[in-house]
């Protein structure tokens, strides 16, 4: 019984890890690549230096061309 929750934690954690890296490479990858620097150069007009938000429909904006295709990426993986 132990053994099965212990491989549930393992397998819950080792998920967590794996979305991780694939977020961290995506954003890495949208930095370099043309195509989706294009959409993700919205993640960096949301927030101003004190990290307030610029506003709401920029902030939406930012979501749905950043934050979904993001997201869609971590399922697929």
């Amino acid at each position: 019984m132990v053994d099965f929750w212990l491989g549930i934690g393992v397998l819950g954690l080792g998920s967590i890890l794996w979305v991780e890296l694939v977020r961290d490479f995506y954003h890495l990858l949208s930095h370099h690549w043309t195509p989706l620097y294009r959409l993700h150069v919205w993640h960096h007009r949301v927030f101003r230096q004190d990290l307030t938000a610029v506003s709401d429909t920029i902030y939406r904006q930012a979501h749905w061309r950043n934050d979904v295709p993001e997201a869609l990426v971590m399922l697929m993986l």
